[in-house]
């Protein structure tokens, strides 16, 4: 059959089954194309509520606040939530049982 890289030895074959049906993975031995050899390096400066980078781009960061306020107060209501031990034997408090359908 015909592979994508015509003219190269295959540097290892690997057959293996699983679930009832054969696979090869078939390893080759390509070469690299050029990497890019001039990186330019920017510098990043965060502020309150937006970000610039040293080559003049500046983002606009999204407001936070209100899903912090938010997470913090399901995080009251889970604590305050006790969930059920089987080593214990604890049926697990009112609450869990209400959020749950026990």
């Amino acid at each position: 059959g015909s592979h994508p890289y015509e003219g190269t030895i295959a540097k290892s074959v690997t057959v293996k089954e699983e679930c009832g049906k054969w696979y090869a993975c078939i390893v080759y031995e390509v070469e690299m194309p050029d990497q890019p050899t001039a990186v330019k390096a920017v510098g990043l400066d965060r502020n309150v509520g937006q970000v610039a980078w040293s080559d003049g781009t500046v983002f606009h960061a999204p407001e936070t606040a209100l899903l912090e306020i938010r997470k913090k107060r399901y995080q009251r209501m889970m604590a305050r939530t006790v969930a059920p031990d089987k080593k214990q034997k604890t049926r697990g408090s009112r609450r869990y049982r209400a959020d749950w359908g026990f």
